[in-house]
């Protein structure tokens, strides 16, 4: 199971709409970017209460990412706003140097 797939079955398993779950990869000099839009009334359900599932899943990414020696950071897109991050106000892990 790819890193994206293992995104995509948790965020289809917890959203009330798994059909408007969508993951794009994106590959940076930073690392593997994984974004992910889900239906306008799924965010809340994928994000958690103060953020928690969704740390939760960077956590498990990261860890993914260190075993390959690489970073994997999880973004969760509002669906109306391409590119701004509904999830603003959730923790992210630190960056590397």
């Amino acid at each position: 199971m790819t890193h994206r797939e293992l995104v995509e079955f948790v965020a289809r398993s917890l959203v009330d709409r798994p059909d408007e779950v969508w993951v794009r990869e994106n590959e940076s000099d930073e690392g593997l970017v994984l974004e992910l839009r889900v239906a306008q009334g799924d965010v809340g359900a994928v994000i958690g209460r103060q953020g928690r599932i969704v740390n939760a899943l960077r956590t498990v990414l990261a860890v993914a990412g260190a075993r390959e020696g690489r970073r994997i950071a999880l973004e969760v897109v509002a669906p109306d706003a391409p590119g701004g991050a509904a999830d603003a106000g959730a923790r992210r892990p630190p960056r590397r140097r």
